[in-house]
């Protein structure tokens, strides 16, 4: 069930970027009738089809959790970091805020990974393939000032805590939450630990980029913005040893780095997140 899950909100996502993608961009005339004219007109006269397909999987798959998941002995949980959230699925009504709730953490580590290669890449934008695509996800945030992107999302983060913890008490799903202070408390550490999400992108993009060092992979212009972006991520490791002869571990080391100290910081906060004062 946790697989199904999973390939459910890649799913979503994509369908989210589809509805983004096709929003900002402007209508073109299409002159010519043909095969490849005729589709494009088909998907511009129905601009509702990308939301509908993404509301209907969400709806969808609240009631297929709601049917299946006491069978399977699945328990939906919601990790978010600091403290984990658990859904009953024999309640219709938790599910579907659980499928709703599972898609904004995606969306949220998603945007959050944008940003991470918006901030890594703010010297080379202009040859770096996709950055266009990349900031136009992200709108208008994307092309504020970088400690004003940090604090706004941040903000977000704590204000989306702060608004949930004053109603998932009422649904069970917390216990009572204690003084307004202590839910500012949790707010911001919340906030602070959306930014762990990073390890996904940082990871993910040197592990990449130690493939692509020692096995060939094509002249596609992705590998070349996977290169660029890695020697970006490895500037803080410049200083360390880590290359022996035609061995370079460096890509590697930064991965380690960037996941367990994402662990390591994840403990931290969580020990900050239960010594709150009531």
């Amino acid at each position: 069930m946790a697989l199904v899950h999973f390939i459910l909100n890649l799913a979503a996502l994509l369908l989210w970027v589809r509805c983004h993608s096709q929003s900002s961009q402007a209508p073109a005339p299409l002159p010519s009738l043909t095969v490849g004219s005729a589709e494009r007109r088909t998907r511009a006269q129905t601009p509702w089809l990308f939301p509908v397909a993404l509301i209907s999987l969400l709806l969808g798959r609240a009631i297929f959790y709601w049917q299946l998941s006491p069978a399977s002995n699945w328990t939906a949980t919601l990790d978010l970091a600091v403290v984990t959230l658990s859904f009953r699925n024999d309640f219709l009504g938790q599910m579907l805020l659980y499928s709703l709730a599972s898609f904004a953490v995606w969306l949220a580590v998603f945007h959050l990974s944008l940003l991470f290669l918006v901030i890594t890449n703010r010297d080379i934008t202009a040859h770096v393939l996709g950055m266009r695509w990349v900031r136009a996800q992200l709108g208008w945030i994307g092309h504020r000032p970088l400690v004003l992107k940090l604090l706004l999302l941040w903000l977000v983060f704590a204000l989306a805590w702060i608004a949930a913890s004053l109603l998932l008490p009422r649904l069970g799903l917390l216990p009572p939450t204690g003084s307004f202070v202590r839910i500012l408390g949790q707010g911001a550490l919340v906030g602070t630990a959306a930014f762990l999400a990073w390890k996904y992108v940082i990871a993910s993009l040197l592990l990449l980029h130690l493939l692509h060092s020692y096995v060939y992979l094509g002249n596609h212009p992705f590998w070349g913005f996977v290169e660029e972006t890695g020697r970006q991520c490895l500037r803080l490791l410049r200083w360390c040893p880590l290359q022996f002869g035609r061995v370079d571990l460096a890509p590697a080391a930064g991965a380690a780095a960037a996941w367990f100290g994402a662990k390591y910081a994840t403990l931290g906060l969580t020990w900050l997140y239960g010594r709150l004062p009531q």
